[in-house]
């Protein structure tokens, strides 16, 4: 069972102390992943890099619409990025 930890903004699925994907306040899913990554993904129009605040949060995904199984391997390589940092 992976627990539940409060962070931005709304509780978020974390792995030895650390959030890996999150809801946003505005019902948008956030995934923890290494920045190239993110620019990767954002690249390919597949979501946007989250900024809180005015700040860029650097290794977070805010992800677009995707097919169940796009979303579950986004999923996983979240927490595998989790977890290697750990």
């Amino acid at each position: 069972m992976v627990p539940l930890k409060q962070g931005l903004g709304s509780a978020g699925l974390c792995m030895n102390g650390v959030i890996f994907v999150a809801l946003s306040s505005r019902h948008h899913l956030l995934l923890r992943l290494p920045r190239h990554r993110v620019i990767e993904l954002t690249i390919a129009g597949q979501g946007k890099e989250l900024k809180r605040r005015g700040r860029s949060m650097h290794e977070w995904l805010v992800v677009y619409e995707q097919s169940e199984g796009g979303l579950l391997l986004l999923m996983h390589e979240a927490l595998s990025f989790v977890e290697s940092l750990c």
